[in-house]
């Protein structure tokens, strides 16, 4: 009799792993086979990277920022290490066709316990991100919707608020999905040809430009040194960190890893697969180099590249396009900025959607995740419930809420509070100013927002409030020479604050147990709102 081993693992044949693959089991809910080929796969997985957004936004902050000159060479290092990545996830896909993308690669690889925690980071981040590229949408939205209207004297185009634009958006994109995935792969390439094709005009006209008169466009540029290398701070201009622009760079390849996701829905997955990985890594690199080149043809110095691009980053590309190309190229791409937006946040809902989807089948989530539509074959539920999440994200926003009446604060005296000034600005641009300090306890953070959530302040202690009539005075301190003072003295004007930093309601105190301040709000007055 053969000794059994004990204390050994040994590895599952193929035929034993592909037990655990339940996208091969007749009764599992399955997706649309051979739905879409290489180019619907490059749409559904392109469009997540969003190459105008990529442009448009992350460029000029390279350039601001980070490499200056260098930002070209900072794309051009991120292509390479990317396609060195792809190798590696390219020979995963070949092994594994499933929906579950990273989560079902690591729980075959490496275990379904790290499987499991990548496909629940999967799912929250991928869901968020249709919520923020919702915001994004509905930004440029409203801001071309109020052009239109002070153009045309259609004044309620101005007053639509931009969280019911993002979620029109979340509609949408939840209405489209729920049907076959080729008409979403339809939708997504006629934005996509879109974009590739207007920043191409712009590119080739800005080349030809800069190759006659510009002294800012210049091979250098291409330099891959120039990826690591910055820019001194120069009069009003902020110095340039070569890992916020080579940041940016591989940034603007989010989404390009989701074309496993349409392994079971595409035709001859073992190869389309590897294909539209390689292609959307490669070939979006050598578009976003040539792309982030080509503004610099746009200015005279590079001094005046990186003002632009610090000063007025929405105007860095568009500001080349509208004074030396002309042509509605500048309205197109503020247009196309709208549409891109929304083909890249239908492209994460799509990937969410399949991360339910797969989480859903193998009963980790609810089963009813995993279902597909009889007709469509969609993950319809999935989508539902991935756009509900994103409607819900959305719903919290401020803008969609009841406005509560306006309080004046009274003067107000405590102790023993927050180690934060915290307010509220009355016009909700001020920023929050906060006064930070280190303690060998960890404090209990209570802000004092309003006189009547006083009793939520630490050991319920309720500060004693004090007539609205008193004039406002100067912060009291305690200990003028404490070795743990502050290094700023904070402190009020008397009467009233300034008008650009009025507040609705604060708190300020020492950090520290028996400290005493004073605070008080400006008086709402004729007299101070004039002054």
């Amino acid at each position: 009799m053969a000794e059994e081993k004990v204390g050994t693992v040994e590895p599952l044949s193929q035929a034993q792993a592909d037990i655990f693959d339940v996208s091969q089991r007749a009764d599992v809910p399955q997706l649309r086979k051979h739905a879409v080929g290489l180019w619907g796969v490059l749409f559904l997985t392109v469009t997540g990277s969003a190459p105008i957004s990529a442009m448009l936004f992350n460029t000029p902050l390279a350039v601001g920022f980070g490499n200056g000159l260098g930002a070209p060479a900072a794309f051009l290092f991120a292509t390479v290490i990317l396609t060195i990545f792809s190798v590696g996830y390219v020979a995963m896909s070949r092994k594994v066709t499933t929906a579950g993308g990273f989560y079902s690669y690591i729980s075959h690889g490496l275990g379904r316990e790290l499987g499991l925690g990548t496909g629940f980071g999967a799912v929250v981040a991928y869901s968020v991100f249709e919520a923020s590229l919702a915001g994004g949408f509905a930004f440029f939205l409203n801001q071309k919707l109020s052009q239109i209207g002070t153009a045309t004297g259609a004044g309620w185009l101005n007053g639509i608020q931009w969280p019911y634009l993002a979620l029109l958006m979340v509609v949408l994109i939840s209405l489209i999905t729920y049907f076959d995935i080729r008409i979403t792969a339809r939708v997504l390439g006629v934005f996509l040809v879109g974009e590739i094709l207007f920043l191409l005009i712009f590119d080739v006209a800005m080349i030809v430009r800069g190759a006659t008169t510009s002294t800012a466009f210049t091979l250098e540029a291409l330099n891959p040194v120039k990826a690591f290398q910055g820019f001194p701070a120069v009069g009003t201009l902020a110095a340039g960190i070569p890992a916020i622009g080579l940041f940016f760079a591989f940034w603007s390849w989010v989404g390009f890893e989701m074309a496993p996701n349409y392994g079971e829905e595409s035709v001859n997955p073992k190869r389309v697969v590897p294909q539209a990985m390689y292609i959307s890594v490669v070939g979006l690199g050598i578009f976003y180099i040539l792309t982030s080149w080509a503004p610099f043809a746009g200015y005279a110095t590079l001094k005046d590249v990186i003002a632009q691009a610090q000063g007025n980053a929405a105007q860095f590309y568009l500001g080349p396009a509208q004074q030396y190309i002309g042509l509605g190229v500048d309205q197109a791409l503020s247009i196309l900025i709208i549409t891109g937006s929304f083909a890249c946040g239908m492209a994460f809902h799509n990937t969410a959607c399949r991360y339910f989807y797969s989480l859903g089948r193998e009963k980790v989530l609810p089963a009813a995740l995993g279902r597909t539509h009889p007709r469509w074959k969609s993950p319809h539920i999935a989508s539902i419930t991935q756009s509900v999440i994103a409607a819900v994200i959305l719903g919290r926003d401020p803008a969609l809420l009841p406005a509560a009446p306006r309080e004046r604060g009274p003067l107000v005296e405590h102790d023993r509070g927050a180690d934060h000034l915290v307010h509220r600005s009355g016009v909700g641009a001020v920023p929050a100013v906060h006064q930070h300090r280190l303690r060998q306890r960890r404090p209990r953070v209570r802000a004092l927002a309003r006189p009547d959530r006083s009793r939520h302040h630490r050991g319920g202690h309720r500060p004693r409030v004090l007539s609205q009539e008193q004039p406002a005075r100067e912060v009291q301190d305690p200990w003028p020479s404490h070795p743990r003072k502050p290094l700023v003295r904070t402190a009020l004007p008397a009467g009233r604050l300034p008008a650009a930093a009025r507040l609705d309601y604060c708190t300020w105190s020492r950090p520290y147990v028996g400290s005493t301040a004073w605070c008080a709000w400006p008086a709402r007055t004729a007299a101070s709102a004039a002054a």
